[in-house]
């Protein structure tokens, strides 16, 4: 250690950072104005668009909507007549053809194959170019590290509800995504399922 430091020409102690590096690395003063001009942003949106800037601040705290309660026993009732064997791919399926209209943050994808059974839902909309609908469904093609990473982005970022699946033996090239979205406090409203 002590050659590689002389090496390198680092003439500091263990676990000190430099005061020019870090005076150099410090935008707290550039975090605070942009934050400062994104807050005044947003008070103009809520104040030309009530109701969606309420939506965005219910999803942003993590708040479900009102009716939450009434469509978990919704969910629950249909799910229980449900006595035939199915697949879990069918299972997750109608999960989220009752779940999904009650949470609009709920976003997600599967790991896709060529396999037309495998469709996520029914209310499943792509992104698409030009914007003509909402999209609440991603395609990630057969990347389950991406799939597991851009949920962890998305779920600390916020205001979304995420899901994803792929088949459990491809679980093994999302490890170490899976790994990252496993802290030692649990995430709010994240979930990986295979």
């Amino acid at each position: 250690m002590a050659a590689a430091r002389q090496t390198l020409g680092w003439p500091y102690p263990p676990f000190i950072v430099p005061e020019e590096i870090r005076a150099a690395w410090d935008h707290r003063s550039q975090g605070a104005a942009l934050e400062a001009a994104w807050r005044e942003l947003l008070a103009h949106y809520a104040q030309a668009f009530p109701e969606p800037a309420r939506e965005f601040e219910r999803r942003m705290r993590g708040d479900l909507p009102r009716n939450w309660q009434q469509s978990t026993a919704q969910t629950l009732e249909t799910m229980l007549k449900q006595s035939a064997p199915q697949a879990t791919r069918q299972s997750s399926q109608a999960v989220l053809n009752i779940l999904g209209p009650a949470l609009p943050e709920v976003l997600g994808g599967f790991r896709r194959s060529h396999r037309v059974e495998q469709t996520p839902c029914s209310r499943a909309r792509a992104p698409s170019r030009p914007r003509k609908q909402r999209a609440n469904y991603l395609h990630y093609g057969v990347r389950e590290f991406g799939m597991t990473a851009i949920m962890n982005g998305i779920s600390l970022h916020g205001g979304f509800i995420v899901y994803g699946g792929t088949f459990l033996v491809f679980s093994d090239y999302a490890r170490n995504a899976v790994r990252l979205g496993c802290p030692d406090e649990p995430a709010r409203h994240s979930g990986v399922h295979a």
